[in-house]
């Protein structure tokens, strides 16, 4: 059961994407396909730096805005 839903989210579900877009104002994470478009509630909980191999908590930040 777990190989067909892994199966399922990489050819049609938000795995199957090119892309994906979130809207921080409103809250909504989306997976764009030709065919239709995905979504999400989403939060940001926080932002990792691959430079310095650092994170940084949402709530110690102001680079996201509050949802």
């Amino acid at each position: 059961m777990i190989e067909q839903l892994a199966q399922a989210h990489v050819t049609s579900g938000p795995g199957s994407a090119d892309r994906w877009d979130l809207g921080q104002t409103t809250g909504v994470i989306a997976w764009p396909r030709p065919d239709t478009t995905a979504t999400a509630p989403a939060q940001i909980l926080g932002s990792f730096s691959p430079g310095s191999g650092t994170w940084l908590w949402a709530w110690a930040t102001r680079a996201s805005s509050p949802a």
